[in-house]
């Protein structure tokens, strides 16, 4: 499984470029250095024996470097999980309030027959182009492809080309969804409580505006990139004289490939947890959104 994990496709390249670079180096230094045979015989360097030549470095360099190197990418790791850890977060509190503003309508409206029925549904329309917008704009204009056609079976032609034509979209459904509340046939105290849901989302909006609009400091992403890559591409020649005991040095290759594997993963999986609204199934809980408003109007028209 671990061979076809979106992490290892994605590092194809830098692994395999990597072992290209180890196994150039054992190569390089078996011309120089002599090697062995199958049976355990020692045979003269093709191109004569030149110790100065040999690609090597001692291992303490390294030794000294993994620590730094090691806090670099545990901090960033930590960083991009505390943003996907917010982002999911954020997205249940929206979850909450949606469910919590529909509840709290559809127990306290006092409107009867059509119209009580026609209050819940705009309610309900609203809250879900709330979130669908949101994630939208979160995921960038690649996820504008299907907004259009769900804003329209949701909200109808002109109230969804109003809203597709509004600078900020989340913020101009929220603007919607308060004249909706303002509009129920309830008491105004009820209202009051009902708008907390709605304060709830704009805050929840604003928390995901910050997130995606403030990614880790570049400066430090590029620094932990060029160390950790310096440090792996240089691992081959200290690899060198840790596996001196094995056969002709072939262990080089294999450890310098897994070790690349997983510090690259490392870096990888900072990278992907660092945009969270690319991963996260945004989709998902937008359409888990619309199924629970929908069910708890339903159970107050009964």
């Amino acid at each position: 499984d671990m061979l076809f994990s979106g992490v290892v496709r994605s590092l194809l390249r830098q692994v395999l470029t990597v072992t290209l670079i180890a196994t150039c180096v054992v190569a390089w230094n078996l011309l120089f250095n002599g090697w062995v045979d199958f049976s355990n015989v020692q045979h003269a360097a093709p191109l004569g024996y030149r110790p100065s030549l040999i690609l090597r470095l001692p291992a303490l360099p390294f030794t000294l470097s993994t620590s730094p190197l090691g806090l670099l990418l545990v901090f960033r790791t930590n960083a991009c999980y505390r943003r996907w850890l917010d982002a999911r977060i954020t997205w249940g509190r929206i979850v909450s309030a949606s469910r919590n503003l529909l509840r709290q309508a559809s127990t306290w409206s006092m409107a009867e027959g059509d119209a009580r029925k026609l209050e819940m549904e705009g309610l309900a329309s609203w809250t879900w182009a709330f979130s669908r917008c949101l994630a939208a704009y979160l995921r960038g204009p690649s996820a504008d492809h299907d907004l259009a056609t769900d804003l329209q079976a949701a909200l109808g032609q002109d109230a969804a080309a109003r809203l597709l034509s509004a600078r900020h979209r989340p913020m101009f459904a929220l603007r919607e969804l308060s004249v909706c509340v303002k509009n129920l046939t309830m008491d105004s105290k009820d209202k009051t409580e009902l708008d907390k849901n709605i304060i709830a989302l704009l805050e929840a909006c604003e928390v995901c505006e910050r997130i995606f609009s403030a990614p880790v400091p570049l400066v430090y992403t590029r620094h932990t990139s060029r160390f950790l890559t310096t440090w792996i591409l240089l691992l081959p020649l200290a690899f060198w004289v840790s596996f001196a005991n094995s056969w002709n040095q072939l262990a080089v290759i294999p450890s310098t490939a897994l070790s690349s594997l997983f510090l690259f993963g490392i870096d990888e999986l900072a990278v992907q947890l660092e945009e969270p609204f690319s991963i996260l199934p945004l989709e998902i809980i937008c359409a888990e959104i619309r199924t629970s408003t929908r069910e708890l109007i339903q159970e107050s028209l009964r």
